[in-house]
């Protein structure tokens, strides 16, 4: 069935069942390989309004957010493909902070790529992010850290100052979670 959908949005892409690790809440995201390369296709029915919306918004915002590093990239906008409107995104390997298990990080490292990357969103008019420890992936080496799901947020010119405050500090509290205060302080 999942190369089935690949194949009808791009049948130059192979799925990789393999790497197939995905928890998807509101799209269809498979793992797949096109020329060597791995990436991950993002995909929603035209039928389901929900879908379609978070797969058009993520598109919306990644190419704002095109030249920040702490987050996976729009590698190519299929649109509407038969029934589903489809992006490509890059593939971050690595493993999740749900699936890493670890508590809390003790990485100045990595606070620090994830805070800038928060900071360069902020700076683009991009806040309220869905900040869930699916959503952020530490490389294999545990030297780099992104978030992978961009489908969730408000900008700027949608909200008055305060609001804008209010969850751009909240998505701050949010990253500091996931860092015990050594990390941060």
């Amino acid at each position: 069935m999942n190369q089935t959908i690949v194949d009808m949005v791009d049948p130059s892409l192979i799925y990789r069942a393999d790497l197939d690790n995905f928890s998807p809440a509101s799209a269809l995201v498979y793992p797949v390989e096109k020329k060597g390369a791995v990436y991950v296709l993002k995909a929603a029915y035209d039928s389901n309004v929900q879908e379609y919306s978070h797969v058009s918004r993520e598109k919306e915002v990644l190419e704002r957010a095109g030249d920040i590093s702490g987050i996976t990239k729009l590698v190519y906008d299929y649109g509407k493909v038969g029934k589903y409107i489809a992006i490509l995104k890059e593939y971050f390997e690595g493993d999740d902070l749900e699936a890493l298990g670890v508590g809390k990080l003790d990485n100045k490292d990595l606070w620090g790529q994830l805070e800038k990357t928060l900071t360069e969103l902020n700076s683009l008019g991009i806040t309220n992010l869905d900040l869930r420890n699916q959503n952020i992936v530490l490389s294999l080496d545990r030297t780099k850290v992104k978030i992978i799901d961009m489908e969730t947020y408000d900008l700027k010119d949608t909200m008055n100052r305060n609001e804008w405050e209010r969850l751009r500090q909240i998505n701050f509290n949010l990253l500091k979670s996931f860092f015990t205060p050594d990390a941060y302080g």
